[in-house]
């Protein structure tokens, strides 16, 4: 932004996108007062972030690092003193999830867990096959 962040500043934000198996946070600009103002990046072990491994603790000028959280959630913290400021940082996230399936196939039991999920025997525009248990 046009201004540096306030004194005394303690943000969080937890990003946890539903069923994302990873999170990405990329710092495009960075600027904190080099060994007093932090933002610390964790990977989350549970979906509230309660627990969490320490990614790193970040100070200084850092433009362009990325975290991977290599787990479904990922939380910044942002911590600086009460003395002096910077311009602070932008940052943005992306997430990978588990591709969509494929079109089920009549074979046994199919589990539909999205409505976007078709409900076919699987054959397409043939016909389908003999010895289906669907």
């Amino acid at each position: 932004g046009s201004f540096n962040y306030l004194d005394g500043a303690s943000c969080q934000w937890v990003i946890a996108p539903p069923g994302a198996l990873s999170v990405q946070v990329t710092f495009h600009a960075f600027e904190t007062v080099q060994d007093y103002d932090f933002v610390s990046v964790y990977a989350c072990t549970t979906l509230d972030c309660e627990s969490a491994l320490l990614l790193d603790r970040i100070s200084g000028f850092e433009s362009g690092r990325s975290f991977n959280s290599g787990t479904g959630a990922i939380k910044v913290v942002f911590e600086s003193d009460g003395f002096e400021t910077a311009a602070g940082f932008d940052a943005s996230w992306t997430s990978s999830s588990t591709p969509p399936p494929s079109e089920p196939t009549c074979s046994g039991i199919q589990i539909l867990t999205d409505p976007a999920m078709p409900l076919t025997d699987g054959s397409g525009m043939g016909n389908y096959s003999n010895n289906l248990f669907c």
